[in-house]
């Protein structure tokens, strides 16, 4: 009788110390795309400021458990250009060093451009499930060749 008892006790031990080590709920990664401008009309020290203001923003909310994060980063001018994938590392020293490496080359500012590649990237490598924010920092407005405004669908 005393065995029965004790491995009643202990069957319902193990089993809730299971449930208990269980996640409540899965964390869905938020993912984060970045447009940083480096367009003439931006000038360098707008430029400089907002890569400041985006590295605090990756190294504040960048890689905790609680809320994981993929970052996207594209740079954009005449030409627009991937500098962070979402399917690259995303250890906070990578993405920084990514940022890090963009550099103020003035030119033309192709907003449409960055927002067309940053559709293809979410096509490629967004997940079902995933919250998504995305940003443009740009001194340019929505003009041009291409409405920027008919991709916000």
């Amino acid at each position: 009788m005393y065995f029965r008892s004790f491995f009643r006790v202990s069957a319902v031990a193990v089993v809730a110390l299971v449930v208990a080590a269980l996640p409540a709920r899965a964390v869905p990664t938020h993912d984060v795309y970045i447009l940083l401008d480096k367009g003439g009309s931006m000038g360098q020290a707008n430029f400089d400021a907002q890569i400041s203001t985006i590295g605090r923003l990756i190294s504040d909310y960048g890689g905790q458990a609680n809320s994981p994060m993929r970052f996207l980063i594209i740079d954009f001018e005449t030409t627009s250009y991937v500098v962070h994938s979402l399917d690259d590392p995303q250890d906070l020293p990578s993405v920084l060093s990514a940022l890090n490496s963009i550099v103020y080359t003035g030119g033309w500012t192709d907003t449409a451009g960055a927002v067309k590649l940053m559709l293809n990237e979410f096509n490629a490598f967004g997940e079902a499930g995933n919250v998504s924010t995305r940003m443009v920092f740009t001194a340019y407005g929505p003009s041009g060749p291409v409405d920027v405004c008919s991709y916000a669908n």
